[in-house]
């Protein structure tokens, strides 16, 4: 479908983009059934289209206060996150361990990457996406 609306792009003159909220990537953590050399055809197709990849990081201090402290007292961190650990502090090096191995599986993909942290203004956050996208 994508290789598809990029061909169909070559008819319009109208930028547009997609964006995909679940890529490759994540499927080679969650639920970890499949390893890089089992998505790096998808990985190159996507490049050869000109798909780009950005990776909102978040320090360990943001995702502590928006991963964790957002979220005390929902179902979010009560059951679903308990599989991570028993306590908040296992639930964030859990969070923080699954940014490292995202961005090491971001060095071997072939598509263009950017990283831009989640710590700036939202201003600022969607410009950089936006540049990079442009570019």
């Amino acid at each position: 479908m994508l290789e598809w609306l990029h061909a169909a792009h070559d008819y319009s003159s109208i930028p547009s983009f997609a964006i995909i909220d679940t890529l490759h990537f994540t499927h080679c953590l969650r639920p970890g059934v499949v390893s890089w050399p089992d998505v790096e055809d998808f990985d190159r197709r996507l490049a050869a289209i000109g798909f780009k990849v950005l990776l909102l990081t978040g320090e360990r201090e943001t995702l502590r206060v928006r991963s964790i402290d957002a979220r005390v007292g929902s179902q979010f961190l009560e059951d679903y996150a308990r599989r991570f650990g028993n306590t908040k502090d296992e639930i964030l090096d859990h969070f923080v361990g699954e940014q490292v191995e995202m961005d090491q599986l971001f060095m071997q993909t072939t598509m263009q990457v950017a990283h831009v942290s989640a710590a700036v203004d939202l201003d600022i956050a969607s410009a950089a996406a936006f540049d990079f996208w442009r570019s």
